[in-house]
């Protein structure tokens, strides 16, 4: 059904695909043609509006007290907000109609949201008030039980605390060792044995570090795990944006990674990363920061370190976040236009897999930050603005 619907909104956009391939499910609902079978196409702009079958404006959980900087919703009717500003922890188990704040009276601040292996939510910030403070990382093992992984201190005191600023970004590889990036500055740590114990702190993880006078140091703004291991997006003001790959260095331990600049032509860090096929392409997006008083937004997909710049509306200046859906066909990407104050949010909508984008018609406000998809189902959220519709 879910495959008839993406064929009619290709119709009624406009949104000619070449090689389409549409979603095949035998008689026991199994897909037989899927993601994964997606020839290399060229990529596109779209200028057709996309519209959406529903869109509402929702409570925000964060009450404008600070921007969401998290979306998780794994599962129907499941999903979690996290705040800036001490705002904390929201769960809904209505498809995000209403919330209840969970972890309060911590001041507890929330830029990533994952689940292990075993599917235990972790919430990974700073909490910096109440029995909580000094978290960095905190998993719930039930309902009621949470149990703090990671806190801010000196690692050679405590084992389970590192010297950075924040729990920016957290991911979990196919060992079950566990990747922490501050989103401050570019230092990381990691664990071998499910967060009981962690490595000091490490800023040159870049595998030019092991080469003899080599040096490097980057920001991650994104972190993901695949079957090849951690991978990353950033960069800095100065530099192009990059992809960070798990490094073949043969001196590397599993936490080296090999940067990759996806763009000579622009300078700034590649705000949002996301996959489609489980690692096989990336689409990378961010703002070129040598432009300032125009807009400057990329979009990049990528495969094999080859990467394509997709050619945006003239008025997108920064992809903040991206995300698809489960089969990886439907992805959303949010951010702001130029000038945002004026011009306010965006979202771009992909049909298929990253190839093609176009602009859904939709009034937004500036300062949207995050976007999360299950299924045909999605939410976006920024500051002291909360929303989610039905592609």
């Amino acid at each position: 059904m879910l495959a008839l619907i993406w064929i009619a909104a290709l119709s009624m956009n406009g949104c000619f695909l070449v090689e389409w391939n549409s979603t095949v499910l035998d008689p026991d609902g199994v897909v037989v043609d899927s993601a994964d079978s997606f020839a290399p196409l060229d990529t596109a702009w779209n200028e057709t509006p996309y519209y959406p079958s529903s869109f509402a404006e929702l409570g925000d959980p964060c009450a404008n007290v600070g921007p969401i900087y998290s979306l998780y919703f794994p599962r129907e009717g499941q999903g979690w907000v996290g705040c800036g500003n001490g705002a904390g922890l929201h769960h809904s188990q209505d498809d995000g109609a209403s919330f209840e704040e969970i972890l309060p009276g911590n001041n507890l601040y929330v830029f990533d949201l994952r689940e292990d292996r075993q599917g235990r939510l972790m919430v990974c910030g700073h909490a910096y008030a109440g029995k909580r403070e000094g978290a960095l990382l905190i998993r719930q093992d039930d309902e009621s039980t949470w149990t703090d992984l990671l806190y801010y201190g000196k690692n050679a005191d405590q084992d389970n605390a590192v010297y950075i600023s924040n729990c920016g970004q957290v991911a979990q590889d196919s060992f079950g060792r566990l990747m922490v990036f501050s989103n401050t500055i570019g230092d990381l740590t990691t664990s071998s044995d499910n967060g009981q114990s962690w490595t000091k702190e490490e800023r040159y993880w870049e595998d030019d570090n092991l080469e003899d006078d080599g040096y490097a140091a980057h920001q991650v703004m994104r972190l993901e795990s695949t079957a090849q291991g951690f991978v990353g997006s950033g960069s800095n003001i100065a530099e192009p944006p990059m992809f960070f790959r798990p490094s073949a260095h043969p001196d590397a331990e599993f936490w080296h990674m090999n940067r990759e600049e996806i763009s000579q032509r622009h300078i700034g860090e590649a705000w949002a990363m996301a996959t489609p096929d489980n690692g096989e392409t990336w689409v990378l997006g961010g703002r070129d920061q040598e432009i300032g008083a125009s807009a400057s937004g990329f979009l990049f997909v990528g495969t094999s370190q080859d990467w394509t710049s997709i050619p945006l509306s003239p008025e997108i200046d920064i992809v903040r976040d991206v995300d698809f859906s489960a089969d990886g066909r439907l992805g959303l990407a949010v951010g702001d236009r130029y000038p945002p104050t004026a011009k306010g949010g965006f979202v771009l909508v992909t049909l298929d897999a990253g190839r093609t984008w176009m602009e859904m018609d939709v009034d937004l406000p500036a300062d949207l930050q995050r976007v999360a998809l299950q299924g045909d189902k999605f939410w976006i959220g920024g500051n002291g603005y909360f929303a989610g519709g039905q592609l």
